[in-house]
């Protein structure tokens, strides 16, 4: 369900992770989780998830996966 929705919501996802981490930044803790998450979301962006499924979530995580697994391929 996570990874079929974040081919919807990445963009979003990964803005709220880059406005967590700064929050944490600022009270003096080291955002490394929430820095990696960012990263990894912009990351899922770039595949072209998005433009792939459009507004409806994939059934499968395995359609996912099979779009990730043609553009590494590129």
């Amino acid at each position: 369900h996570l990874i079929g929705r974040t081919a919807i919501h990445g963009e979003r996802r990964a803005h709220e992770m880059e406005e967590v981490a700064e929050t944490l930044k600022a009270l003096g803790i080291e955002p490394m989780m929430s820095a990696a998450a960012a990263k990894r979301l912009h990351w899922a962006v770039d595949q072209g998830l998005k433009e792939k499924f459009g507004d409806t979530a994939p059934e499968s995580f395995h359609e996912v996966l099979a779009v990730i697994g043609k553009t590494d391929e590129k």
